[in-house]
């Protein structure tokens, strides 16, 4: 399925070949229901896929047919998606200051 632009290949069409989605080194990713999140190995965090409830962590609740960039103040540690959410565990040293 490809519905919610889950596969991150910029459309909600369904395949069966793989593809690549990522031009940089990923360091951590999780998947979701129907969405995902990735840590690259330079700290950025991207979201992509259903986001209904704004599950993927941006200022709309249209899906995210391609991986999009999202703002994380703190040295990410983590990234989690659930059924209908995404999260990420951040450096406990970063939240006291």
């Amino acid at each position: 399925r490809n519905n919610y632009g889950q596969l991150g290949n910029g459309s909600r069409a369904e395949t069966n070949e793989p593809h690549c989605c990522s031009t940089f080194p990923v360091e951590d990713f999780s998947l979701g229901a129907e969405h995902g999140i990735l840590k690259a190995s330079n700290g950025s965090i991207y979201t992509w896929g259903w986001n209904e409830h704004r599950n993927c962590g941006v200022d709309s609740d249209e899906d995210l047919l391609i991986p999009h960039c999202i703002q994380i103040n703190g040295n990410v540690e983590k990234v989690i998606a659930g059924s209908g959410f995404c999260m990420v565990i951040i450096n406990k040293l970063d939240c006291e200051s």
